[in-house]
């Protein structure tokens, strides 16, 4: 979510034209770029574009933006940015050029290169491509979602994640964290390498410092907080959790939302169907039997005294009785400094 100054900036400029003369394109729509894209480079830098206010930026302030935590910085950010008003012929243009090629995921070079051991259900999953969910872009909700709905890849319908299938964003991620400037001060004695990320910029890791008889722990690194929690034992357990917890609260923001109950219990089903291989016996059927009931409301009261009323297929308070008893470990939801050594934190 962009912060209320940028939402300002945006609004400003659409309140004062909502088309622009340029000298190129005559009378177009008006679209917004950062100051970078205008420049112009020999090489591609980047476009990330944010729908529906027609405002786009390079990979340098898409970067800058996954590290600001306060509502100041954020309006730094907007400033550092230095949007121009362009019209959308150039827009168009500008996009075309500095579209970057990912480089297709390769296991065995990043294995090599952190000195790590996938596991084996991730690398069965990027055998399956499994972890392709298409060309990211503002398109992709409308082009390429509707086509991956009825095969569903990797948590397409999870609980706030999205999948990478990058290998250049895995580097630059897992480089970012071991540089000593990195904003977040990660301690050396954590070994993460992230594999998704949710739609506030918190990183999903496997853990390898923790990893023990072949089973990796996923790890959730707040960007905006030193405290990160085990999410999983490992990466099985980890696809469970992520297929319960998105259906214990459904609204019309759940990316599986259909109008019609049939037509969402359908989602469901579709990526119950495509994920079964790579879940215990035990987990599909706890899953199937939870898909098949009807949406309810409940009053779910949180810890700290209050509560709210929500709808989904189970509670929180079910999913949590589930995990505890289905997926538990070691270091299940144990929450640790991430600045501090591993030594202090007793992991």
């Amino acid at each position: 979510m962009l912060p209320i100054s940028v939402w300002n900036v945006i609004l400003k400029n659409m309140e004062e034209a909502q088309h622009v003369y340029c000298d190129k394109h005559g009378q177009q729509d008006l679209k917004l770029l950062c100051s970078h894209l205008l420049a112009g480079s020999h090489e591609p830098i980047g476009f990330h574009e944010f729908e529906p206010e027609n405002m786009a930026w390079c990979n340098e302030c898409e970067k800058a933006l996954s590290k600001t935590r306060t509502d100041e910085e954020q309006d730094q950010w907007s400033q550092d940015c230095g949007y121009k008003i362009i019209c959308s012929v150039c827009w168009d243009t500008i996009k075309e050029s500095n579209q970057i090629i990912k480089k297709a995921m390769n296991l065995e070079e990043l294995e090599q290169k952190y000195n790590i051991q996938y596991p084996d259900i991730y690398k069965q999953l990027a055998a399956n491509n499994m972890l392709d969910w298409g060309a990211s872009g503002s398109s992709w909700y409308y082009d390429t979602f509707p086509k991956l709905k009825e095969n569903p890849p990797l948590l397409l319908f999870g609980f706030d994640i999205e999948i990478w299938n990058d290998q250049e964003l895995v580097e630059t991620s897992i480089d970012e964290m071991s540089d000593e400037e990195d904003y977040r001060n990660i301690h050396p004695g954590y070994q993460f390498i992230p594999f998704a990320q949710n739609g506030a910029g918190d990183l999903y890791a496997f853990q390898f410092d923790l990893q023990k008889d072949g089973a990796v722990p996923v790890t959730l690194i707040p960007h905006d907080d030193e405290e990160a929690e085990v999410l999983a034992g490992n990466f099985q357990d980890f696809i469970f959790r992520q297929l319960l917890e998105s259906v214990a609260e459904i609204d019309e923001g759940s990316i599986f939302y259909e109008e019609e109950e049939e037509d969402l219990k359908q989602n469901l089903f579709n990526q119950l169907k495509t994920h079964e291989l790579y879940l215990t016996a035990k987990q599909v059927e706890i899953l199937n039997t939870i898909y098949q009931r009807d949406i309810f409301e409940y009053t779910y009261k949180v810890p700290n005294g209050g509560s709210f009323e929500t709808e989904g297929l189970v509670t929180f308070d079910e999913v949590e009785e589930i995990l505890n008893r289905e997926i538990a470990s070691e270091y299940l939801n144990r929450s640790f400094n991430y600045t501090e050594s591993p030594a202090s934190n007793k992991l």
